[in-house]
Parts: C-alpha cells; sequence; structure tokens
C-alpha cells in the first residue's frame, strides 16, 4: 500500500503582501488600462506579473532570472496564477517591454487611486532627486550618463530620480525619471506642472532645498498658483537682509529632535529678489540654529587656525632655494589660502627682490566677528501668506523636508533599486515603476499601521510576520490534501490592522483553484 507522505511548506509574508496588492486594487486597475496578453491562454495577466514583481521587491529582492527561482523555492508559484516554469526571464522582459508606453497613464491611476482611497493628502509636498548607477556599458544611451553621484560611484553611468511625497505620510503622488546628468534646479518648473495638473483641486505647496529655488521658479509658481517654500542660496540679498537683523532680539523658539532638545530663533521679514521689481516680495524666515551655530562656529576657527599654520610654515620657507622668487610664493600662498569666507581677515604682504623677500602679515578680527554673528543662520522664502502658515508653521514644514529622504533610503536598502543590471531603456523604466509602485505599497503599510495606533515601520512588520505554513499530504489513494495553517497570535493584531486576517483562507482558495486538477479534500484525513 502505497504510505502517507506528509510535507510543509514554509510561504513566510509573501501571502499577506500579496492580498495586500489585491485589496488596494493594484491587478484590478492595472488589467483595465493594459492591453490582454498577447497568448490567449496565458496563465497571468500583465497586472498579475507586476504584482508578483512588487511582492518580489518587498520580501526578497531579486534580478529578473532568479524570480522564477523565488517564486519556486517560497511556495508563490502555488497560490499565483501559473507555475514558477512561467516566469522566465524572458517573459518577465517582455511584459516590461509593454507596460513602458503606458507608464504615465499607470503611475496617474495608481496614485490618485490609493489617494482617494485612503485619504492622503497632496497638500504640503516635498520634493528631491536622488540618483541610481548602473553596471556594466551604457556608452549608447544619452539619458544614462555620467553626473553627480549621491551615491558616491561618481565612475558608474547614472539616472536621475526626481521623486514627490506627502507631508504627513511620505506617499510618493508624483515621480520622474531624468538623464543622469540633469541639474536639480530644471526639473523645478515641469515638476510642479504636472503636479498641478495631476491635484488640479488642491492647494499645493512645493518644498525642496536651496538648489530648487530660483527667480524664474517663482514666477512660474505664481503662473501655476503653486506655494513654494525653500531656502534661499548665500546672495547679495540674504546678506543684506541678515546684516540689518539682530539675531539676539529674535524670538526663541525650542523644538525636539528625537530625544534631544534644539534652540532655533525665528525671525520674519520681507526681500525682494527682482531686480526689475515686476514680482511682489517673499516672505523671508530668518532662522538661527544653535546646533548649526556651534557646528559652524568650531569649523570657523579651525579654518583660522590652519591658515595660521600653513602662512606660519610658509614663511619659514622664505628665501629658501625654492621659494626665493615671487612667483613661487605667490603659488604657494593660492594653496594654502583657499577661496573661503576667514581669508578675508588675512592680509599679507610681499614685498622685496629675488633671495631677500620679505613677508608681513596681519589680522583683522573684526571681520570674523562679523561672520561669526551670522553662523547658523539661513533664510527661508515662501509665497504661502500668513493666515495659511504662520512663521513657526512654515519652519515646521521645511524641517519635514526628511519626509522625502526617508523613501530614497528605503528606495537604496530594503528594495535594493540600485545597482540595475539592464539594458534596454523600456525595461529599465518599466522596472523603476514597478520598484515605485512597491515603494507605495511599503509606505502604505506603514501608513495604516500608524493609524491603528501600532509603531511599527514596514521593515519591522516583515520581520514580525513569521509567514504562513502550507502543509500538503499525500494519502494512501494518492490523493494530495492541502492546507494552508493559521496565522500566530502574534501577527493577528497587526493583520486586523491591515484588514489581512482572513489571508489563510484566501490563499487557501487560492491553492485549489491552482490544483483544480487535483483531488484535494476539504477536510483533513
Amino acid at each position: 500500500m502505497f504510505p502517507q507522505i506528509t510535507m510543509t511548506k514554509i510561504l513566510g509574508n509573501a501571502p499577506y503582501i500579496y492580498k495586500f496588492c489585491h485589496e488596494c486594487g493594484l491587478i484590478s486597475t492595472l488589467d483595465q488600462l493594459l492591453p490582454p496578453t498577447r497568448v490567449p491562454a496565458a496563465p497571468a495577466s500583465f497586472g498579475e506579473l507586476v504584482a508578483l514583481l512588487v511582492v518580489n521587491r518587498l520580501t526578497c529582492p531579486r534580478p529578473l532570472y532568479q524570480v522564477a527561482e523565488w517564486a519556486r523555492n517560497s511556495g508563490f508559484d502555488k497560490y499565483f496564477a501559473c507555475s514558477a516554469d512561467y516566469l522566465n526571464d524572458d517573459r518577465l522582459g517582455r511584459m516590461l517591454d509593454t507596460i513602458a508606453p503606458y507608464l504615465p497613464e499607470l503611475q496617474e491611476a495608481l496614485v490618485l487611486q490609493l489617494v482617494t482611497k485612503y485619504d492622503l493628502d497632496p497638500a504640503f509636498i516635498h520634493y528631491d532627486l536622488t540618483s541610481i548607477y548602473f553596471e556594466g556599458d551604457h556608452t549608447g544611451e544619452d539619458w544614462i550618463t555620467l553626473g553627480y553621484s549621491r551615491d558616491q560611484k561618481p565612475d558608474h553611468a547614472q539616472l536621475t530620480l526626481g521623486l514627490n511625497v506627502t507631508d504627513s505620510e511620505s506617499f510618493p503622488v508624483q515621480w520622474q525619471v531624468y538623464p543622469g546628468n540633469t541639474a536639480d534646479v530644471t526639473t523645478v518648473i515641469a515638476n510642479m506642472e504636472a503636479l498641478k495638473q495631476r491635484f488640479p483641486k488642491a492647494s499645493l505647496l512645493h518644498i525642496g532645498d536651496r538648489a530648487l529655488f530660483s527667480l524664474e521658479i517663482y514666477r512660474k509658481a505664481l503662473d501655476f498658483e503653486i506655494g513654494l517654500l525653500a531656502p534661499l542660496k548665500t546672495c547679495n540679498a540674504t546678506k543684506e537682509l541678515l546684516a540689518g537683523v539682530s539675531i539676539t532680539e529674535l524670538p526663541l523658539e525650542t523644538s525636539k529632535k528625537g530625544s534631544k532638545t534644539v534652540d532655533y530663533r525665528l525671525g520674519e521679514f520681507s526681500v525682494d529678489l527682482d531686480p526689475q521689481h515686476q514680482l511682489p516680495p517673499l516672505r523671508a524666515i530668518v532662522v538661527w540654529s544653535r546646533a548649526q551655530a556651534r557646528s559652524q562656529t568650531r569649523n570657523h576657527d579651525r579654518k583660522i587656525t590652519l591658515r595660521r599654520e600653513g602662512l606660519s610654515q610658509l614663511q619659514q620657507k622664505l628665501n629658501q632655494p625654492y621659494y626665493r622668487t615671487k612667483p613661487r610664493v605667490e603659488k604657494a600662498l593660492a594653496r594654502i589660502m583657499k577661496a573661503d569666507p576667514v581669508n578675508e581677515g588675512f592680509h599679507v604682504q610681499l614685498a622685496g627682490t629675488e633671495g631677500q623677500l620679505t613677508w608681513q602679515v596681519t589680522e583683522d578680527p573684526t571681520v570674523w566677528a562679523a561672520q561669526v554673528r551670522t553662523l547658523g543662520c539661513y533664510v527661508l522664502v515662501t509665497t504661502v501668506s500668513p493666515e495659511r502658515l504662520d512663521t513657526l508653521a512654515v519652519f515646521e514644514a521645511y524641517k519635514r523636508q526628511w519626509r522625502v529622504e526617508s523613501p530614497f533610503r528605503t528606495l537604496k536598502h530594503p528594495l535594493k533599486v540600485r545597482p540595475l543590471f539592464l539594458q534596454r531603456p523600456e525595461r529599465i523604466r518599466s522596472l523603476l515603476f514597478i520598484i515605485m509602485v512597491a515603494l507605495m505599497r511599503y509606505t502604505l503599510l506603514g501608513v495604516l499601521l500608524q493609524r491603528q495606533g501600532h509603531h511599527l515601520t514596514p521593515q519591522r512588520l516583515f520581520q514580525v510576520l513569521l509567514g504562513l505554513v502550507l502543509v500538503q499530504q499525500v494519502l494512501p489513494d494518492r490523493s494530495i490534501w492541502l492546507q494552508v495553517g493559521p496565522p500566530s497570535e502574534t501577527e493577528l493584531p497587526y493583520l486586523r490592522a491591515l484588514q489581512l486576517e482572513t489571508t489563510s483562507e484566501w490563499v487557501q482558495l487560492k491553492i485549489q483553484k491552482h490544483y483544480r486538477n487535483l483531488e484535494v479534500p476539504s477536510n483533513p484525513p
């Protein structure tokens, strides 16, 4: 008689993520916008294949050629629409080619669907850019180039990704891929226009860093009726403004930064940046940070000390064999006095003839005192009215610019967006789209947990969700019995918060459908 065989398979947390993608409407939305698969008998739609790669990216990121192996080893193919053999890299690559022309429509549909369904607030938008580097030779691509590398990979070709996230949730609402050598400031106007088209009724506030503000951007923001908030670069306007401000008389504000208390001084003024005086003046918030002032003062004193030591050493070498002529001494002096404001406090007089040079150095402490007075200061400019945001609210909105830095860290670490090994531009853009869809789900998991009072990051959630167990028995009559075990008591509170507590039953039905040609008893033997 044929013996009874029992096997168990750890499905992990992939079933939870897959069901979450179903609940979010990912597959149904994609299938509505994408054409049907070219093969009528294809077991999986394009929407399901995208969901497969999203789950893979969230649970165990793999290159395309390893996805089938992951699906087989994790048991994902037992409740997915097709077997692991169907998930070869050629088929997944053709899927990326197919969805490439539809990426703008897909992005807009998915973003608007989730913003509406989960009541996300797109009023305050944080914008920034990052770089994503490539392995291999991409010399034939004009948009994958060398450029300023935020990954510390200056010798690798890269592209630039611009990302907009909401203020309260860090949820991605707009992203765009640019050539790797794109200057940040050149992307802002097109980004504001895209945001206005996506959220025409929202009262948008565009928040960025100092590299994302210019007079032309200010002019276009008025045309688009979008608010702006950004630090002002050091220029004559900021110098004149800070010169007329008594920092010690500004009101002191205290805020929490983790477990530390940070002191700030804030004052509101007005600044006119338009030399033609055709644009209205901007609100200017002068910010003084005690922590930055201390750090910058130490750095300022260190630079003065280094200049003094360098000048003293050069003076000792004066009229020695190599330093007998003015050109050579002046060349060495230029190396010591690199461009820096502290140099304004030193006055060096070099006189005499070859071999008989004289040297005199004088210092002007009043110059350094004036510089120290404004250390720790920067100027925020905004077009938002005081009725909407007062001085403190403007400052706090800017300090939340880290909201856009956090998704960048998620992209580059848990989701492993870098490096990319693909070659075709269409496939690169499509894979980036899928990774961004995974980032949306990753962020949404954290939002829903926080709303239910669970202060747990998505990455920590994946560690807590140990996953479901699949029990497979081959009975003596050679029929097969498959049963998905229930989640543990530790998992249930988080699954209820995400409305995923019925995942085991849902996966059970998926498995029975997948094995519909086999006899699967409804009750265990």
